[in-house]
């Protein structure tokens, strides 16, 4: 259509026929959003069937090669919604005539579903797909006779928000077994925005204000994270990444100096192949070692993957006791699916069809993921946002693992405790 190349599922038996072709308004939607989009058919001859249907699907998928036995695999899937709707029935016959049509569609997207994800190493995929396909089907059973199109969608993780939001972390400071009491430190924290894409900048205001505390802070490092939680079967795998570190001089007792901005850049991330990307055949063997790509914010059943700058806050002459941490929760974007652009050829007349609103409802099970905890929308003005979060306390412990390079400044975080399998 318009001179593009379709990729399409229809057989040489179909296509004689013409084409089916779907698209949706926008590239990239949030839960809760309103979705619209258009199907096209154009028949050079009259086809042996008159109805159209669309068929919107989602799901989370993890596949998994034990690396002790490599012959055990495991894989588990879990269905966001699977529906399919009649979309168009010619009513006058059982035979649709040659010519263009249009078929609107309109449905809403539901609140409680996970963000398009995906991630691929050694012996482990994982993914979170959604899908749109339409399709003419014939008036028989005879599958070589449909005309089918399958386009993949972009759904974002819900939208952080920033209503009610403290960004304000008083830390208590106590020493020798906690019997000595030094007084409060506070670390005020804003961020530029709310959500980021590959190869933005993350700007993060730190403002200490050590006035209360008798203890120096001697150094703050802030680094930005990724953990990613993938649930297959009774196993559950993690992986920690420290994808920049910055550090700063803190300051001395009773003082406060100025507000400090510290710059984290993103790895950049080529646009991505909507029909390529969640081929798990062709991406089961692909090497963690020279991982490349920057992943994104989702929410699932089987798969989470969050983002946050964890902060540690060093003192003076508190030995074991001197880091204290905080988190600060941030959300990244997947990067957008590389489209052709769709023109419709000269002499397009088609017939209208009226707008088909589709009841589109997800799995029972994924209402659970709709908490308080989940941040909900805002707008992303580029000014410092500050933003709710809770301050996550750790006192004396310290990672134990070790960081190992694995692109850029992507590195691998060896905890551990968290590398290991877990059974739940």
């Amino acid at each position: 259509m318009g001179g593009i190349q379709i990729r399409s599922k229809d057989n040489a038996h179909a296509s004689k026929y013409g084409f089916i072709y779907l698209q949706p308004n926008s590239e990239s939607y949030y839960p809760g959003d309103q979705v619209t989009g258009t199907v096209y058919l154009e028949l050079h001859s009259r086809f042996p069937g008159k109805t159209i249907q669309i068929a919107l699907k989602g799901k989370e998928k993890i596949w998994f090669q034990n690396p002790a036995n490599p012959e055990k695999v495991s894989s588990e899937k879990s269905i966001v919604f699977d529906k399919t709707f009649v979309l168009y029935t010619e009513s006058k016959g059982e035979e649709l005539e040659a010519g263009q049509y249009e078929f609107p569609f309109s449905f809403l997207l539901p609140e409680n579903i996970p963000g398009t994800f995906q991630h691929v190493e050694t012996r482990l995929a994982a993914c979170v797909k959604y899908s749109l396909s339409a399709s003419l089907l014939a008036a028989s059973s005879d599958k070589a006779y449909v005309l089918r199109y399958d386009r993949p969608f972009l759904v974002h993780d819900t939208r952080m928000r920033v209503e009610d939001a403290a960004s304000t972390f008083p830390i208590p400071v106590r020493g020798c077994f906690s019997c000595i009491n030094h007084g409060v430190s506070i670390i005020d924290i804003a961020l530029n925005k709310t959500a980021y894409l590959p190869s933005d900048e993350v700007k993060m205001r730190l403002d200490i204000n050590n006035t209360k505390c008798s203890r120096a802070i001697s150094s703050v490092l802030m680094e930005l994270r990724h953990h990613i939680s993938l649930k297959c079967n009774t196993v559950t795998q993690t992986r920690n990444y420290v994808i920049a570190q910055k550090s700063t001089e803190g300051t001395r007792p009773y003082q406060q100096p100025e507000p400090k901005e510290i710059t984290f850049l993103l790895p950049k991330v080529p646009l991505a192949d909507p029909y390529e990307t969640f081929k798990f055949e062709k991406l089961r063997d692909k090497a963690l070692e020279n991982r490349d790509e920057l992943g994104c914010s989702s929410n699932g059943l089987l798969i989470k993957s969050e983002f946050f700058i964890e902060l540690t806050v060093n003192f003076d002459g508190l030995f074991g006791e001197n880091a204290q941490k905080v988190s600060v929760p941030l959300q990244v974007l997947h990067t957008n699916f590389n489209y052709p652009n769709l023109e419709t050829p000269k002499g397009w007349k088609p017939k209208q069809s009226p707008v088909k609103t589709l009841p589109l409802s997800a799995n029972a099970k994924y209402a659970q993921l709709y908490t308080s905890g989940r941040l909900k929308s805002t707008s992303y003005s580029g000014d410092f946002t500050r933003r709710e979060f809770s301050m996550e306390v750790r006192g004396s412990k310290q990672h134990s693992g070790n960081m190992h390079q694995a692109s850029g400044n992507y590195m691998l975080l060896e905890d551990k405790p968290n590398t290991s399998f877990r059974v739940t």
